[in-house]
C-alpha cells in the first residue's frame, strides 16, 4: 500500500506463525499511523509493541531518523504509555519531547511522533471497526 512516498507492506515472518484476528484487538484499540498526510491503521494485537528499525520489532520503521528500538507503546487496564527506548533522535508526545525510558501517559487521540510518522490510538467502533491482521508484524517503507 502506498502511503504518499512511503510503502506500506505486511511481513510474514514464517509460514507456521500464528495469525491474530480482528476479535483479538487489546481492548478494541488501532494504532493509527500518518506520513506524508497519508493514514493507515493496524490494530493493536499485544499489550505492548515495539517500534524502531529492527527486524525483531513489532512495528518496523524503515526511516533513518528511527533508531533500531525507538518506542514502545503499553497498554495496560484502561492505562495506556509511551516510553521512548533511549533512541538517538527522541519521541515526542503531543509536540512535547519525552524523557528517555520514562513511561509516559497517553489517551487516545494524543499524537506521536517518531521520525517521520505520526502515531495515535483510537478505539474500535461499530462504525469504525479495527482492521483485519495477516501477520503479527507490520513494516511501514
Amino acid at each position: 500500500m502506498q502511503l504518499g512516498d512511503t510503502t506500506v507492506s505486511v511481513h510474514f515472518p514464517d509460514a507456521g506463525a500464528a495469525i491474530p484476528e480482528r476479535s483479538r484487538t487489546v481492548s478494541g484499540l488501532v494504532l493509527q499511523v500518518q506520513v506524508a498526510g497519508e493514514t493507515d491503521e493496524i490494530p493493536v494485537t499485544k499489550k505492548e509493541l515495539t517500534l524502531g528499525r529492527a527486524q525483531d520489532n513489532d512495528v518496523i520503521l524503515e526511516d533513518p531518523q528511527s533508531s533500531g528500538h525507538h518506542t514502545s507503546l503499553r497498554f495496560r487496564a484502561g492505562m495506556s504509555q509511551v516510553m521512548d527506548l533511549g533512541s538517538l533522535n527522541g519521541t515526542q508526545l503531543n509536540g512535547r519531547a519525552l524523557p528517555s525510558r520514562v513511561p509516559t501517559p497517553f489517551r487516545p487521540g494524543d499524537l506521536i511522533q517518531v521520525g517521520g510518522y505520526t502515531f495515535a490510538v483510537r478505539m474500535a467502533t461499530a462504525e469504525a471497526p479495527a482492521p483485519a491482521l495477516s501477520t503479527p508484524q507490520v513494516r511501514l517503507e
